[in-house]
């Protein structure tokens, strides 16, 4: 399957979303470091790798500690990566589902009516095995 313009701009986008987040995970790392929660920052690296779950944890420690460690607009940006991340792969869902949907009903982008010739199915059976 081939994608679309759109499916690769959708694709880029959620590159760009996903790194915007990893950055923002990684200054509040900094951040729990500088603050001397040495514990909770390597437990949390351990978590983000194994189950994922180390990335929850960093941002909710991001935001309870954001007005003490000043990083009230990182916490803001990674909470709008978060929900723009969800907003893309639900957009980009129904794109690539629409375009494979286009694409199993045999229907060429290539033209304006233009269809794809159909493709043969045919199930054949012996008669004897059939009869009971």
């Amino acid at each position: 399957m081939m994608m679309s313009a759109v499916g690769l701009l959708f694709y880029l986008l959620m590159i760009a979303i996903s790194l915007v987040s990893l950055a923002c995970f990684v200054m509040v790392l900094v951040k729990m470091f500088q603050d001397g929660q040495t514990v909770l920052a390597v437990v949390s690296i351990v978590l983000a790798i194994c189950s994922g779950i180390g990335v929850l944890i960093v941002f909710v420690v991001g935001w309870i500690n954001a007005a003490k460690w000043g990083i009230r607009n990182l916490m803001i940006v990674w909470s709008l990566s978060f929900v723009l991340s969800i907003a893309v792969g639900i957009v980009m869902f129904a794109v690539m589902g629409a375009s494979m949907m286009h694409e199993m009903q045999g229907v060429d982008d290539s033209g304006p009516g233009r269809q794809l010739p159909p493709t043969e199915f045919r199930l054949s059976l012996p008669v004897d095995e059939l009869s009971l």
